[in-house]
């Protein structure tokens, strides 16, 4: 698999195949197999799990959107692992494992949900090239697969690599964490972007009254004498609340 590290940012120039994948669940066995042969507490398991056996996978899950199938044998390895399983035997488990995936302070152990973790940790890839937009990695990317928008209108175009659909995979959770802070409005979308504080999730649900107009800005929705909102128009189009919420806002 070929592979260039840029400004920290590893771009994927081809697919891993379903071996890559297999090498990160073999490791992850081998640790596990080398600790069943030790009498362990159960507070020594868990040492060994979160320092050891789940930290394995991390690097790959930043890159990669790991299939179901490798997250499931993998969680099914420190499961069996944690409640002392050992070779074909079958151990009762008093607790389901979504309970033990939970923080501690919510009554679980802070195990860690690897489905999750992979999911938060390419959002986390995801906004560092939102917010880095001039960044050598953002730039090269942007150059390839979205030279005529932004990340977040992005498509993922048939030849992608395995790496950028992975990333793009986690935009929605990204967009329904954030909210965008509007200056002078001229690079927000109107229709599309979550920027109305008062109303919930931020997005005016509302549907535009025409293809042109869903395209516009919130720039564009300025009243004549640039000083405030058009209001007039805007209480046509849109349910009360949301009138109200953004006339509540401020536009510089």
């Amino acid at each position: 698999m070929s592979t260039k590290n840029i400004s920290g940012f590893q771009l994927i120039l081809e697919d891993p195949r379903k071996w890559v994948f297999q090498v990160i669940q073999d490791r992850v066995w081998k640790k596990i197999k080398g600790w069943k042969e030790r009498l362990l507490s159960r507070a020594g398991r868990e040492v060994l799990l979160k320092s050891v056996a789940q930290a394995i996978p991390m690097y790959a899950m930043q890159y990669f959107k790991l299939p179901a199938a490798i997250i499931n044998n993998i969680t099914s390895l420190c499961r069996n692992f944690w409640w002392g399983q050992k070779g074909e035997e079958r151990r009762l488990a008093l607790i389901g494992w979504e309970k033990i995936c939970k923080p501690k302070k919510s009554g679980g152990l802070g195990m860690r949900d690897f489905g999750a973790f992979n999911t938060a940790l390419l959002a986390k890839q995801f906004w560092r090239l939102a917010t880095e937009p001039n960044s050598f990695a953002a730039t090269v990317l942007k150059g390839k697969y979205f030279p005529r928008s932004d990340i977040w209108e992005a498509d993922v175009p048939q030849n992608a690599s395995f790496t950028w659909r992975s990333i793009l995979s986690a935009r929605g959770l990204v967009k329904e964490g954030s909210k965008w802070v509007v200056g002078n409005g001229r690079t927000t979308k109107f229709w599309k972007d979550a920027w109305v504080s008062g109303l919930p999730g931020g997005r005016i649900l509302s549907l535009p009254p025409s293809v042109e107009a869903s395209k516009t800005t919130v720039r564009e929705w300025r009243n004549e004498e640039g000083n405030g909102w058009a209001l007039d128009e805007l209480s046509t189009i849109l349910t009360p609340n949301e009138t109200e919420a953004i006339r509540a806002m401020k536009l510089a």
